[in-house]
């Protein structure tokens, strides 16, 4: 079954990340497909399986194309904080995904208002981010 077939499935994530959907599951557990199709598209680390949706350095390989992707990590991921700065890097929104430690870390925050500017503030989880930076950032003096 073409499903199981390893080369097969890394010939299709590589062409489209997304099929990693249809691989057999032992597919969806092997590193090496998984970090194929995540490398073409972020998104398709949620096809992954739960061992390799909290591997750090998979998920970075995810959010780095995609900030997003941030959503489908493991709530360790989610706390990560390399991993949430280069989320909040390639993408501001991704804030809402971080946990809720990294949500209130001051480099993960001022990341991601330098990626979106103001929109950031609506990820924001306390009203003290909010005076903060809204008394430093000019990103959100123009709100």
């Amino acid at each position: 079954m073409a499903r199981a077939d390893r080369e097969i499935v890394l010939a299709a994530v590589a062409h489209s990340g997304l099929a990693l959907e249809f691989a057999a599951a032992e597919l969806r557990d092997s590193w090496e497909v998984v970090r194929a199709a995540v490398l073409h598209t972020g998104k398709a680390l949620q096809h992954a399986s739960k061992a390799l949706r909290g591997e750090p350095l998979l998920v970075l390989d995810a959010v780095r194309g995609d900030g997003n992707a941030l959503r489908f990590g493991s709530a360790k991921c989610r706390g990560d904080r390399a991993v949430c700065l280069a989320a909040v890097a390639q993408n501001g929104h991704a804030l809402l995904h971080a946990s809720d430690k990294r949500r209130d870390d001051a480099k993960v925050v001022l990341a991601a208002v330098a990626q979106v500017g103001g929109e950031a503030r609506k990820f924001l989880r306390h009203g003290f981010w909010r005076r903060q930076l809204l008394a430093t950032s000019s990103s959100f003096l123009a709100l």
